[in-house]
């Protein structure tokens, strides 16, 4: 099974784990539409983040992940999103999800060995990068 991110943290909410608050945009008006709905505005401007869905590892390396940390370039974040090709998979959805300060960063991936019906956990405080 293979799931976006936005599925993913679906499923952790059934299960009240935390997840931040996003919204899943399909166009260049819904990001900047969902950023206003997830708290900010122009005049209480807080960061958020624009992340591609796309079913491929390697995003933030390929620019499919932006932290907008200036109202004023969403349309253009949000646009170069929507224009960027990752892995061979077009960007059809994109994920606004509000800023959280963080004390730690963890790269989190669950695989299911078909061969022997078991899960593998694997955490890293590395994940992501090279």
């Amino acid at each position: 099974m293979r799931l976006y991110e936005y599925e993913a943290k679906q499923l952790y909410k059934e299960f009240n784990l935390p997840v931040p608050e996003s919204i899943l945009a399909y166009n260049i008006d819904d990001v900047a539409k969902a950023v206003r709905q997830i708290g900010n505005s122009e005049e209480a401007w807080r960061p958020g983040v624009l992340k591609a869905q796309v079913l491929t590892g390697g995003r933030g390396k390929a620019g499919g992940i932006k932290v907008v940390d200036d109202p004023a370039k969403i349309n253009e974040q949000a646009k170069e999103l929507f224009n960027v090709i990752i892995k061979g998979f077009p960007v059809e959805k994109v994920l606004v999800e509000k800023a959280v300060k963080k004390q730690k960063e963890l790269y989190l991936g669950i695989t299911l060995n078909r061969v022997d019906y078991k899960i593998t956990v694997i955490a890293s405080a590395e994940g992501g990068v090279d």
